[in-house]
């Protein structure tokens, strides 16, 4: 009874089907984790 295909509580390697994996992208509408830096007054093509 060691059969590999049958997922067993504790051990599987993904996360529960209720929780949402860890994703590198944030879902669209969520705030990027480093904020574009503020932009100075004036030219914008000031570089």
């Amino acid at each position: 009874m060691m059969r590999s295909d049958t997922p067993h509580p504790g051990d599987d390697p993904l996360p529960p089907i209720g929780d949402p994996p860890p994703d590198p992208t944030p879902p669209a509408g969520y705030p990027p984790a480093e904020p574009p830096a503020p932009q100075p007054p004036g030219p914008i093509n000031r570089a």
